[in-house]
């Protein structure tokens, strides 16, 4: 099990799995919002012709959306692959800047 520290935002990669998500953190999604670190948190997929999950690239429009983050830790939980990402200072979010994903805040929303 992993612990999401209400301080840390979260990203995830794929809308169809934002209530999910949204469940397990019991928080609404978010245009915009402030972190120093993100959970950014990335489906595993069947490649083709495999039966087997694997990690799916990083995405690179939400990767871009990153700036001045840097990825610490990478795991795989329960299907997903997340990958802490901290920055020195507070970074900020706008879901509009990562095309596909969702936005799930720490403690302040801006």
């Amino acid at each position: 099990m992993v612990s999401v520290a209400p301080a840390t935002a979260v990203v995830q990669t794929d809308p169809l799995n934002a209530p999910v998500v949204r469940t397990y953190l019991g928080r609404a999604p978010v245009a915009t919002t402030s972190a120093d670190a993100v959970w950014l948190a990335v489906e595993l997929g069947r490649p083709a012709h495999q039966r087997a999950l694997n990690p799916l690239p990083d995405p690179p429009a939400v990767l871009a959306g990153l700036t001045g983050l840097r990825p610490v830790r990478e795991i795989d939980v329960h299907g997903f692959r997340l990958i802490l990402e901290r920055a020195g200072t507070q970074a900020r979010l706008a879901a509009a800047r990562m095309p596909g994903a969702v936005l799930f805040p720490g403690p302040r929303v801006g």
